[in-house]
């Protein structure tokens, strides 16, 4: 199986699969077949209203978790990790409790705590970087580790990118 993004519009409502998560298979990793989008967006003011970015998906105990990055359409900026839940992976239910990973703003930057980075002499405002996640098993400690892109609040452009750490018991509450 793979999980890739699929054709970004500009415009973010032109059409019910711009944005999604695409979805592929193959025996053989040569040549594929693909099938409808795993995900697609939420309806305008939803936790992920705007394009789905991949992250990773992971099976365990017969179940797999395609965890992906979400953005509401009311900030272009602000990126949350959500997950979707298959018995088959094939058919993806979102889970209800969406978004699973915030930023902490302890830690990282968040709504109220942004970075100004510079872009070709252009000050932009940045805040919440939480994208990425990719996971990964500790059978010594029965736990899974997220690996995640993240910004945290400094003064220069250059000393905000991180790599944010959650863990998790159950591949949902981290």
């Amino acid at each position: 199986h793979s999980f890739y993004l699929q054709g970004v519009n500009n415009d973010y409502f032109a059409d019910d699969e711009s944005g999604a998560i695409g979805h592929a298979v193959s025996d053989d990793l040569l040549h594929w077949e693909e099938l409808s989008p795993a995900l697609k967006r939420g309806e305008k003011g939803c936790y992920d209203a705007l394009d789905l970015w991949s992250g990773c998906a992971v099976e365990h105990d017969g179940k797999y978790y395609l965890y992906y990055s979400s953005r509401r359409d009311t900030d272009h900026l602000g990126n949350t990790i959500s997950v979707a839940v298959s018995d088959d992976c094939v058919n993806w239910v979102k889970y209800e409790n969406n978004p699973i990973i915030v930023p902490d703003k302890r830690f990282y930057c968040q709504d109220d705590i942004k970075t100004i980075l510079t872009i070709e002499d252009s000050p932009v405002k940045n805040n919440a970087e939480c994208r990425d996640l990719c996971v990964v098993r500790d059978e010594d400690n029965g736990l899974w580790w997220g690996f995640f892109a993240a910004r945290k609040p400094a003064d220069e452009c250059s000393n905000t990118c991180c790599i944010g750490l959650a863990r998790s018991y159950d591949l949902l509450h981290w």
